[in-house]
């Protein structure tokens, strides 16, 4: 079952589909097996089987880019109310897409669009039900608040789960130290269920307590069955990383002595100085 679903989601992808969640979850679940023996999360011996799938001559890629923005054109102007007002505006229709030169025809969306009126982006594809609400952090102006249905949550999980399981920052070895809201921002709700799903554990803090907490969390040792001594992952904001390096410098830490092997942020632009800063104090590359 484990092969089938590989290539069913290899096949949908090079057809420009989205994988069915049930495939992406039972390889999520095979890795998660793996990791947990102290395994590589895919066999050699599988990567070889599956090599050479994706690999195409130009004119295919062009072929398949091409289906996929017709088929984008097409739906979005039959469901979504916004590009229908939009396209119609411009007295464009979806037939006037014959090439990948017909893109300039299609109107520009603009951040300030999304933000005014998010309800017109959201989908009237019939059996669609929106369940979950996530927004930016607004740092850079009006937070922009996007709709998902469960599937697509699941989706958007399952292929970070995946990722972070073969590149080895996500698993049942790893702890998860978030600073973002996990009800409201998009990046944590998507990160936080992919986590749960590659057997990560997850210290969810927000914003609540103080940076010393926030600091001592980080440094501390911990005697978890299975688990490493030290959180190995870090999720903030750009202003509250600024924040936790000079508090530990305050205190006084050695930043050699801590367990990260991933930082990452978002919800703001990130600055050059910041991303020096982290190298500099943390010795680890920011990943936005």
């Amino acid at each position: 079952m484990l092969l089938v679903s590989l290539l069913r989601v290899a096949a949908r992808y090079w057809r420009g589909q989205r994988p069915y969640v049930e495939d992406m979850e039972r390889i999520v679940r095979y890795m998660r097996r793996r990791r947990e023996r102290g395994l590589s999360a895919v066999p050699s011996s599988l990567v070889e089987r599956m090599q050479g799938l994706g690999q195409s001559n130009p004119n295919r890629l062009v072929g398949l880019q091409m289906r996929k923005l017709r088929r984008t054109v097409e739906y979005v102007y039959r469901y979504v109310p916004f590009y229908y007002e939009a396209m119609d505006a411009q007295g464009v229709k979806p037939t006037d897409i014959r090439s990948l030169a017909d893109v300039h025809k299609l109107p520009i969306t603009r951040r300030e669009q999304l933000a005014e009126n998010p309800e017109a982006f959201i989908s009237r594809y019939p059996g669609l039900v929106a369940t979950t609400t996530a927004q930016t952090g607004g740092t850079t102006g009006k937070p922009l608040q996007v709709y998902l249905t469960t599937e697509e949550l699941h989706y958007y999980a399952a292929g970070e789960a995946l990722t972070g399981l073969m590149m080895g920052w996500l698993g049942p070895a790893e702890i998860f130290q978030t600073h973002f809201t996990v009800d409201e921002a998009i990046e944590s709700i998507v990160l936080t269920r992919a986590a749960h799903k590659a057997g990560t554990l997850v210290l969810t803090f927000g914003t609540t307590g103080t940076l010393d907490d926030h600091v001592e969390s980080i440094f501390r040792e911990r005697h978890i069955p299975g688990k490493k001594p030290k959180v190995s992952w870090l999720m903030a904001s750009p202003s509250h990383l600024w924040a936790l390096t000079r508090q530990a410098e305050e205190m006084g830490v050695d930043f050699r002595d801590s367990g990260l092997q991933r930082i990452t942020t978002g919800g703001a632009m990130v600055s050059e100085d910041l991303k020096q800063r982290v190298m500099e104090t943390w010795g680890i590359s920011l990943i936005r």
